[in-house]
């Protein structure tokens, strides 16, 4: 590369009244590449009652970046578990529906997630993760990854929330990945 576009590129990143160099972080990068997905819903749960949801990883080398957080009026527990075999998947969620972060991109998520499956005869899979989020007098509680996870391929991940409460509780959570090749 020459010299003339290595200082145009400088100039490009740099602002142009402090001179700092302005920089974003790699998941910043992933949604400007159009390859970072949400999906985001809300439900009021009554006493006890369980909210399932499955997540299932295409058989490629491109692996989701996985991360995801869950808020709530009140008490809740949420569990995580890997390799599920359920009876059935369930229904692809579309309303809502997964959406790509940059709304002009139009890269399509591998990484599926389906609301209502089925567990019958079958298994949850191995318990990875368990979070118990609590509320004050003033506020709700939240519980999720504090960093990314990177699911396996060809998997599937059961999540269960369940409202700990004797009352209903209103929770809503945000599950979101970006889909990088493994090389």
């Amino acid at each position: 590369m020459s010299l003339l576009r290595l200082t145009q590129l400088a100039k490009q990143s740099t602002d142009p009244f402090s001179q700092a160099h302005l920089t974003i972080d790699y998941v910043h990068h992933e949604i400007h590449e159009g390859d970072f997905f949400e999906y985001v819903n809300a439900q009021d749960l009554t006493n006890g009652q369980v909210l399932s949801f499955l997540v299932v990883t295409p058989d490629t080398t491109k692996w989701p970046h996985f991360g995801f957080l869950i808020g709530a009026e009140a008490e809740f527990d949420l569990k995580m578990y890997e390799d599920a075999t359920p009876d059935s998947d369930g229904d692809l969620v579309t309303a809502p529906a997964v959406e790509n972060s940059n709304r002009n991109s139009a890269n399509v998520n591998t990484t599926l997630i389906y609301g209502v499956p089925v567990l019958g005869a079958g298994s949850r899979g191995t318990l990875l993760r368990q979070w118990h989020g609590a509320s004050g007098k003033n506020t709700g509680g939240k519980a999720g990854t504090s960093s990314e996870i990177i699911l396996k391929q060809n998997t599937k991940y059961w999540f269960d929330i369940t409202n700990s409460t004797v009352s209903d509780n209103f929770i809503n959570w945000v599950v979101s990945f970006y889909e990088h090749t493994n090389k």
